[in-house]
């Protein structure tokens, strides 16, 4: 299968539901200077098309615009249909595809438990929540942290995000930190995993450091009008938000949940970055360190309100800017480090913003599945759950031969919404040697035990929405371009500026990561970009 990217992206070619031909990769480039600290920064739902939209709309100082200015700036497809924050966080730090990988989804069905996080082993307790657990195990691919401890065992290695799977994963295996965030709590912590007990520097940094729990508003709502038209949209709402500004996470039902949908929760993560750097003393010494922020509020503010919002642009610019200023006192601390932005997946916009689209709500859903086999089979607990991208049946739906092949994939086929469905068992072998294009991107994006029965493929301009209210936000998670294609902005000590559109493998930023740490890199990985 070593050529298989190459076919895939021969095949892309003219292929507008699946995406764009990606080239075929250059001779590498020298590899720049390695850097005492490495920043890998995954802004989470940022498509390529909406930052070349909205960056010129940023601060001029601002991580973004400095990075595209004094960088490299690539634009690079995603080479897995099933586009989630797991999924896209574990390509980014492995540099193979979820078949690789192993890690498919954001959320599995547990037969005990229900609905748990791709995450959770049911084994490393987190710390001040009940029934919740968080370990890399889920890994089955070596990442950027893990190549970097085998090359500098004393190199120091923090991974901190909001979700638990935007730091458990770049963490690797060893790292020295990994912290996310406890919506219930409102608060931030780790698993046992990591160590039998808080780290101290975390606990007096959230003791100097409350929550804050304020009231978000527009920072220029002029510009934002001029640029995008009337605050309130059909379709727009989430969180325990309203439509329309302001938005106070302490007027909702759950504060530490709607808080991470504010750009005061990216403030905040930053901050705690620096804790950590401190406490580390990270860049300090010859032995190249790695931190690794995964930003994400940007996908939260794009779930609720969408990327052609006021909130989606006034949180990317004062994420940005937060950013910037993190980066330059990071500079001023330890001298030229080097920093790669990117993100996990693109995004589609809200439902009624878009010709043709539509949502796939998860519970009804698996209902209306369950209802087709109570047609051929009589009643019965057939389908238990979907979890996109997977639909999970009972012991006694998969007991029925025909239940997938002659009565569910006829029916997901032929219904509004749903683009491709397909045995979820059959497809490590049955689209092997896939001359399809979307059917390339699905091969690559289940490992040979898939945790579900049935993989669904939505519609192009249709998406999953698993998040109240059901009638409004967005999403992403399909094989189409919005979803799959992305930027990678890189600057460091020997990087010289240059910009390329041309599509490019994602599975090449690993190594690059690892190219500015001045080490190989996760094996089975494509060369840097």
């Amino acid at each position: 299968m070593r050529n298989r990217a190459l076919v895939l992206a021969m095949l892309l070619a003219g292929c507008g539901a699946a995406g764009t031909t990606v080239r075929e990769p250059p001779p590498p480039p020298p590899r720049p200077e390695p850097a005492r600290l490495v920043v890998a920064v995954v802004i989470d739902q940022l498509g390529w098309a909406t930052l070349e939209r909205y960056l010129p709309e940023l601060d001029e100082d601002g991580a973004l615009r400095r990075l595209a200015r004094e960088g490299v700036h690539r634009r690079v497809v995603y080479q897995h249909a099933g586009t989630y924050t797991a999924a896209g966080h574990a390509s980014i730090h492995t540099g193979v595809s979820p078949r690789v990988h192993g890690v498919m989804a954001n959320e599995v069905h547990d037969p005990e438990r229900g609905a748990i996080a791709s995450c959770d082993d049911g084994a490393h307790a987190i710390f001040g929540m009940d029934d919740a657990f968080a370990s890399p195990s889920l890994l089955r691919a070596p990442t950027v942290a893990d190549a970097l401890r085998a090359a500098h065992p004393d190199a120091r290695i923090v991974a901190v995000s909001l979700k638990d799977r935007g730091s458990v994963i770049p963490g690797g295996q060893r790292p020295d930190a990994v912290v996310f965030w406890d919506k219930g709590h409102a608060t931030f912590t780790t698993s046992d995993y990591y160590t039998d007990a808080p780290w101290p520097w975390l606990t007096a940094f959230l003791e100097a450091h409350p929550t804050p729990l304020t009231a978000w508003t527009p920072g220029d709502p002029a510009r934002l009008e001029a640029l995008l038209g009337p605050d309130a949209r059909a379709g727009e709402g989430g969180l325990g938000f309203c439509a329309t500004f302001p938005h106070d996470p302490r007027a909702t039902d759950a504060p530490g949940g709607a808080f991470r949908g504010t750009p005061q929760s990216t403030e905040h993560l930053l901050d705690l970055a620096r804790a950590a750097v401190e406490h580390y003393e990270m860049g300090r010494d010859d032995v190249p360190d790695l931190l690794s922020i995964s930003i994400s509020g940007t996908d939260y503010v794009g779930h609720a309100f969408g990327y052609g919002s006021w909130e989606y642009l006034d949180d990317l610019v004062r994420v940005d800017r937060a950013l910037g200023a993190f980066l330059r006192e990071l500079e001023a601390g330890v001298g030229p480090v080097a920093v790669l932005v990117t993100s996990d997946h693109g995004h589609a916009d809200i439902a009624e913003a878009t010709e043709g689209g539509g949502r796939i709500v998860p519970e009804p859903f698996a209902a209306e599945l369950d209802a087709v086999l109570d047609h051929a089979y009589g009643d019965g607990e057939w389908v238990v759950a979907f979890e996109e991208p997977f639909v999970y049946l009972s012991a006694a739906g998969r007991a029925h031969d025909g239940a997938i092949e002659q009565h569910l994939l006829p029916y997901l086929r032929a219904r509004e919404g749903v683009a491709r469905a397909y045995d979820a068992r059959r497809i490590p072998g049955d689209l092997a040697d896939a001359a399809d294009p979307i059917d390339g991107l699905v091969y690559e994006s289940v490992a040979t035990d898939p945790p579900g029965d049935v993989f669904v493929v939505p519609a192009e301009g249709w998406f999953v929405d698993d998040d109240e209210p059901f009638d409004a936000g967005a999403s992403h998670g399909t094989p189409y371009a919005y979803d799959r294609e992305v930027a990678v902005l890189f600057a460091g000590p020997g990087v010289a500026p240059a910009r390329d559109d041309a599509p490019l493998d994602q599975r090449r930023v690993a190594r690059t990561i690892a190219a500015l740490l001045g080490i190989e890199g996760p094996p089975n990985a494509p060369d840097p970009l």
